[in-house]
């Protein structure tokens, strides 16, 4: 018996440090991940909104107030044709949120100091696998389990929809965000003079892919007239 155990001791051993063996050489590098991070989702037509606020407070701040002589002043010109629902709404709010922060927006690029640049990539990755539950999940449904499983000795059989509701907040909790998105939008704004580029940003945002279509270019848009002129 005592020698068993020595042969199972020497072996275990053995495992441990083969598994903590590592090669030196290696034919590729080892695919490893980023630190864990958030990202934000655009849902609706209000982030958008806000998006072209904060990219206009950056601008603003980027610009400075011309040392009080004189004020930094852009072109924003006019929105792409046949631009998407975001690219249209962004151009137009942007516009308005320089505006609010006292730039000045100028009508003709030759009476701006700025001009004011933007473009829209849409991101689609083929697939994304789901992001593995936050720490504490697995330990909180089982105590969940033990209260349910306790509850049949309660006085009160009534209260056994305790922990029940509390699987379900649970659930809700730790289940909100280990699906991941496959469409990304990565907007990316500068603003430049003759001779340099003063303010340039890159901004990745979500967003649901059943939306895909508000964040693409629509295409130009053909008249149809048949030989005889007729529409």
């Amino acid at each position: 018996m005592y020698r068993t155990t020595r042969w199972l001791a020497a072996l275990t051993a053995c495992a441990f440090l083969g598994a903590c063996a590592d090669s030196a050489y290696l034919h590729h590098p080892r695919a490893t991940l980023f630190p864990a991070s958030e990202q934000q989702t655009m849902a609706s037509a209000s982030h958008w909104n806000l998006v072209a606020r904060n990219e206009s407070a950056q601008i603003r701040e980027s610009l400075g107030d011309g040392g009080g002589i004189i004020t930094p002043s852009v072109y924003l010109g006019t929105a792409t044709p046949g631009a998407g629902d975001f690219q249209t709404a962004y151009h137009n709010m942007l516009l308005s949120a320089l505006v609010d922060e006292g730039v000045a927006v100028m009508l003709q690029p030759e009476n701006a100091l700025f001009t004011v640049d933007y473009e829209v990539q849409v991101v689609e990755h083929d697939s994304r696998s789901w992001l593995p539950p936050r720490p504490g999940t697995i330990t909180a449904f089982l105590l969940t389990g033990v209260g349910i499983h306790d509850s049949q000795y309660w006085g009160d059989r009534g209260l056994v929809l305790l922990p029940v509701a509390m699987a379900g907040d649970l659930w809700s909790r730790f289940n909100k965000d280990t699906h991941t998105s496959v469409t990304e939008l990565i907007v990316t704004t500068r603003v430049q003079d003759s001779q340099q580029i003063v303010h340039s940003s890159n901004r990745v945002y979500y967003f649901d892919e059943a939306d895909i279509a508000q964040y693409r270019g629509k295409g130009r848009v053909f008249q149809v007239v048949d030989a005889r002129g007729n529409e």
